[in-house]
C-alpha cells in the first residue's frame, strides 16, 4: 500500500471517529442538561436560590480551568513551533487544523475535550 493511500485511509478513519465522538459528547451534554433541569424543577424557590449560588461558583471555577488549559495548550503549540523549520511548521499547522477542526493554529482544544459548563444561574427559575 502506498504511503499516500495509507494516509488517506487513516484520515478517513479518524475523521469519522472524531465526528461520532463529537456527536456523542453533544448528546451527553444535552442529556445532562435535561437531567439538571428536571432536578431543579423539583426544588422549592429557596432551594433554587441556594442551588444557583453553588452553580455560579462552579461555573467560575470551570471557566478558570478552561482558560488555564487553553493557555497551556497555546504555549505548547508556540514552543513546539519554535523548534521546527518552516516546512515543519506548515505541516504542524495542517495537522493541528485537521485534528482540532479549527482555522487558527494553536487555538483551544476541540469542544469534545471541554467539560460541559452550565451558564450562571443568576436567578431561580
Amino acid at each position: 500500500m502506498a504511503v499516500a493511500d495509507q494516509h488517506e485511509r487513516m484520515r478517513d478513519i479518524w475523521e469519522g471517529t472524531r465526528d461520532v465522538v463529537d456527536e456523542c459528547f453533544l448528546k451527553a451534554q444535552a442529556f445532562q442538561k435535561e437531567c439538571d433541569d428536571a432536578l431543579v424543577a423539583l426544588l422549592t424557590d429557596e432551594q433554587k436560590a441556594a442551588y444557583a449560588k453553588v452553580n455560579d461558583r462552579y461555573v467560575v471555577q470551570m471557566n478558570d480551568l478552561n482558560d488555564k488549559r487553553t493557555a497551556t495548550f497555546k504555549d505548547a503549540v508556540r514552543s513546539t513551533k519554535e523548534q521546527l523549520t518552516e516546512p515543519q511548521r506548515r505541516r504542524h499547522d495542517e495537522i493541528l487544523n485537521s485534528r482540532l477542526g479549527q482555522g487558527v493554529p494553536g487555538g483551544p482544544p476541540p469542544p469534545w475535550m471541554l467539560p460541559s459548563i452550565a451558564p450562571p444561574a443568576t436567578a431561580p427559575n
